[in-house]
């Protein structure tokens, strides 16, 4: 039987529901149908019609992201043009929520959610040390897949060589409203104060959020170092205070099995009295 010809790019892709939208660009559902695998496909809006600059957009998000090899950027399969002349990317479709979505439900304990930030800060440091900056933090723009996975999406703005301060206060954003539910704004020192967070991390989204860029870290590696050794630290206090429970509660434990020798022996010693005077009482 003779193999049937593979069909051309813009032809392999069937598209399903969409997932998210942003300012220029649509991300659906797709199934690629030469693999029969699903990918997150992603294509200009219509109203952009044939322009130009929308569609490098989205090619030069092809360009810059095939340099990145790193679990926490997203690959993009293939980047082409759908039958309607629109320009698409192929990528790999991680299924989880966004970062925003997780900080709206998490209620008061948005600990959980600093691990997830540490792992923004490595793909973004790693991106940094490759001279790419994303120019676009947000938390709507990360993806926590169900086992944890985290995927910096749209890096549709990168730009090559580009000052990497300017991730680090959309870093320090992000934390903000990690900590504290809601993106910085001018009541922001007084939420992070009052948020009840570990000092060190307030601290360091206070530096990230710098007015001046020269005052911020210098790139999102330093903040992922500095997250880092919070939470270790963090851990060994964790460690620290389970032991010293153990140790007050075998205390405790020890005080209640001596009070119930004393008292035994005392009750022992009372019953011995009793019979003593009864037999003294029936001679």
């Amino acid at each position: 039987m003779p193999e049937q010809p593979t069909p051309p790019p813009a032809e392999r892709y069937v598209l399903g529901d969409e997932l998210a939208r942003g300012a220029t660009a649509v991300v659906y559902r797709a199934t690629n149908t030469v693999p029969g695998r699903e990918v997150a496909l992603k294509v200009l809006q219509g109203r952009f019609g044939p322009d130009p600059a929308a569609a490098r957009r989205i090619f030069d998000e092809a360009r810059i992201t095939a340099c990145l090899q790193h679990p926490g950027i997203p690959a993009v399969h293939e980047a082409g043009v759908l039958p309607d002349g629109r320009p698409f990317l192929a990528m790999w479709l991680i299924k989880g929520r966004t970062l925003d979505d997780l900080i709206r439900d998490a209620g008061p304990d948005r600990g959980r959610l600093v691990a997830a930030f540490e792992a923004v800060c490595q793909a973004v440091g790693y991106a940094h040390a490759h001279g790419i900056a994303h120019r676009d933090l947000k938390p709507s723009h990360v993806m926590v897949g169900a086992f944890g996975e985290v995927q910096v999406l749209d890096w549709g703005r990168a730009a090559v060589q580009a000052d990497p301060r300017e991730d680090v206060l959309g870093l320090g954003a992000i934390l903000c409203a990690i900590l504290t539910g809601r993106p910085p704004d001018a009541e922001a020192t007084d939420r992070l104060d009052a948020c009840g967070a570990d000092p060190g991390l307030v601290a360091l989204c206070m530096w990230c959020l710098s007015p001046d860029p020269a005052d911020r870290p210098p790139d999102a590696g330093a903040v992922a170092a500095a997250v880092s050794r919070l939470r270790a630290d963090a851990e060994v206090r964790l460690r620290q205070a389970e032991r010293d429970r153990a140790a007050v509660d075998g205390r405790t434990a020890e005080q209640l099995r001596r009070r119930w020798r004393f008292a035994l022996v005392a009750l022992i010693a009372f019953g011995c009295g009793c019979v003593v005077t009864w037999l003294c009482m029936t001679r």
